[in-house]
């Protein structure tokens, strides 16, 4: 069963039950979007998942609701034959249960929240899947459990750990490099900075000749230029009207024509950097919040809508991958949050570590051509479904 129709079920019984329980129940918040999907690599790192349980009422407990919190191996045999999965338990001695119990305190609705941590090396087996239930339980008569957000289903995929990232040095750039992006699976555009981009040839291994691109003089002041859908850049002129997104035709050979239409309304200067994905501009904010803007094949914004993703998108780094948001945060480390049919990211997953030093992350084709600091063009043959790099 599909994890969303699984959270659909588990959120429609969480209403009927409500209807026979205890006017004081107690839950797991995160149990409303089960299972959670990890993948995890076989190394000493390990992971940290968190649970926190909440009182339901229609006021606050009138004194303090203990609570339990235990790993439920029968949770995992009901679980595997109600899905017709096979999933194993995870291996005792793989985790920690951090907080056993928990008090929400008179006159608050919920308790601190507690984690689990999972270690991998030495207990995990390679492209094995393992289950692992968190439980809550009430300790006395002052609430019950809601029965259908009781439990957590972390779902953790072992993979390899995947070291440093392997790559191979096809090209340096000057230092005055905006930045670079893919367009097709065959050229390498290059932002020079002078308001001319230069193109490459890619074979799949190496660079041809670099060119310059006929009609690119018109994205003279663009602070940022992007490549939407292979049909159109975008460009962004911080200095015009507190900044003006223009798009500029494309053809398949690379030819760029004068820029032909703005869009959108004035003022997209506050936003510290924009990349696209699938149909929607992802445009960040310096505070770390991530906005959709959805743009339309004939570059018009379409409904629902602007939505906003939430905070906490501090990564150095971002880009789109396939159907997904990749992140590089400032330990070297990449994140991939898969996208839904609306461009709504889910619960992140780390897929390789070794990141470290990249300004910008170029696309081509399955391949990601990598600039870091020094100018330097890095090849790194990329999958994201084997999560790592090779």
């Amino acid at each position: 069963m599909k994890p969303y129709l699984k959270q659909l079920i588990s959120t429609a019984l969480f209403f009927v039950l409500s209807m026979t329980l205890s006017a004081q129940t107690v839950y797991l918040a995160e149990a409303s979007r089960n299972p959670f999907v990890r993948t995890m690599f076989i190394d000493t790192k390990g992971e940290t998942f968190r649970y926190t349980a909440f009182y339901k009422s229609a006021s606050a407990p009138q004194s303090d609701i203990a609570v339990s919190f235990f790993v439920d191996a029968a949770k995992a045999t009901a679980y595997n034959a109600q899905y017709g999965t096979t999933y194993k338990m995870l291996p005792k001695g793989s985790y920690t249960v951090g907080m056993n119990s928990a008090v929400i305190v008179q006159g608050s609705v919920s308790a601190a929240p507690g984690e689990v941590k999972v270690t991998g090396k030495g207990y995990l087996k390679d492209s094995e899947k393992y289950i692992l239930p968190i439980t809550v339980k009430v300790e006395g008569k002052l609430a019950e459990v809601d029965p259908a957000l009781s439990t957590i289903y972390y779902i953790i995929t072992a993979v390899p750990a995947p070291g440093n990232v392997v790559r191979k040095k096809i090209g340096q750039l000057p230092s005055e490099t905006k930045s670079v992006f893919g367009f097709g699976d065959k050229y390498l555009m290059v932002d020079g900075g002078n308001g001319k981009l230069t193109q490459y040839l890619y074979s799949g291994s190496s660079l041809g000749k670099a060119t310059t691109v006929e009609g690119t003089e018109n994205l003279e002041g663009q602070d940022i230029i992007m490549n939407f859908r292979d049909h159109h850049l975008v460009g962004l002129i911080r200095e015009v009207n507190g900044g003006e997104l223009w798009s500029f035709p494309i053809s398949s050979d690379g030819r760029v024509s004068p820029r032909n239409k703005v869009f959108g309304h004035p003022g997209y200067s506050i936003f510290s950097d924009i990349f696209p994905l699938g149909n929607n501009l992802y445009c960040l904010y310096p505070t770390g919040e991530l906005t959709i803007y959805p743009l339309s094949d004939a570059i018009e914004w379409t409904s629902p809508g602007v939505r906003s993703l939430g905070s906490g998108w501090n990564y150095p780094v971002m880009f789109g991958y396939g159907n997904s948001i990749l992140c590089i945060d400032t330990n070297g480390d990449i994140w991939k949050y898969a996208l839904n049919a609306a461009g709504m990211p889910g619960i992140p997953s780390r897929i390789g570590s070794g990141w470290n030093g990249y300004a910008k992350i170029a696309v081509l084709g399955a391949d990601l051509i990598a600039l870091d600091k020094d100018g330097a063009l890095w090849q790194i043959k990329f999958d994201d479904k084997k999560f790592w790099a090779f």
